[in-house]
């Protein structure tokens, strides 16, 4: 516990000034290092991270995604990146031996998940770089902690009922439902204040019906990854952070997350 406590405190540290620095290049930094990490994990934990013809065309795509999401038609640029990858791994397989395109299922797989991994990271930046983005970023990061910290809270006082316990055997029905109300009280909350202390109006309706949906997002964020480290039998992905594991086990709500606020933003602006 002295451990986790520790290293969550330089965490906080690092990651404060992060998010003050946001406009500012440092915050694409911290986005492309925690995709390539991620991407890293991702192919070590499916025991690929020795496989050069998998693992170099996997960096480069989630670096070079991460880095130029800042980049003006950024949109463009991912879809091209992600074909690009997506051939280069595929030619390769093409040109390898029987053995390596026995396993291009495996490899298809890979792939999906680094480009979950690398998308879910690229949003972190392409949120905060839209319309009222200063706002909105931060919607992306409590939707997944308020939500995690509620149902842990919950959970332990009055879970009962198993969520999915073939993946994740802690996860309760009570504390999916606590940590729902604690995303939806706390996004809301803050957008009150935000509607108080700046020059935009919040749509409450929309910005309710999305802090219900990111903080579901965000369970099935984290299950995802709990299946994956389920199905290649690994208690964590990495263990960068003592006590808390690797970056995928402490962003991989995060990824999802991320996304859905994009796409949720992008249907219509929560603040105006």
């Amino acid at each position: 516990m002295k451990t986790r406590i520790i290293t969550a405190a330089v965490l906080l540290c690092i990651f404060i000034p992060v998010v003050l620095l946001s406009h500012t290049f440092v915050y694409v930094v911290f986005a492309a290092v925690l995709a390539l990490v991620g991407a890293y994990e991702m192919l070590s934990c499916m025991k690929m991270s020795k496989n050069l013809k998998i693992l170099i065309p996997s960096l480069l795509y989630s670096v070079l995604s991460a880095s130029l999401t800042r980049a003006g038609n950024f949109d463009k640029i991912l879809i091209c990146l992600t074909l690009a990858y997506f051939f280069a791994l595929l030619a390769l397989s093409v040109f390898g031996n029987e053995k390596e395109r026995e396993k291009l299922p495996e490899t298809a797989f890979a792939a999906l998940m680094i480009i979950y991994i690398t998308f879910g990271f690229s949003m972190l930046v392409a949120v905060r770089d839209a319309a009222n983005g200063v706002f909105l970023f931060p919607i992306a990061y409590a939707a997944a902690w308020i939500s995690d910290t509620g149902a842990y809270f919950v959970g332990l006082k009055f879970g009962k009922r198993k969520l999915i316990p073939a993946i994740s055997p802690k996860k309760t029905v009570e504390g999916f439902l606590g940590g729902l109300a604690s995303c939806v009280v706390v996004v809301m909350i803050y957008a009150s204040f935000v509607g108080i202390f700046s020059d935009v109006t919040p749509n409450y309706f929309w910005i309710f019906f999305c802090s219900v949906i990111l903080s579901a997002a965000s369970v099935v964020g984290d299950l995802i990854a709990s299946m994956i480290k389920r199905r290649y039998k690994v208690k964590d992905y990495s263990h960068i952070f003592p006590g808390h594991g690797g970056v995928l086990d402490r962003f991989d709500s995060i990824l999802a997350t991320a996304s859905l606020t994009y796409i949720l933003t992008s249907i219509m602006p929560l603040f105006n």
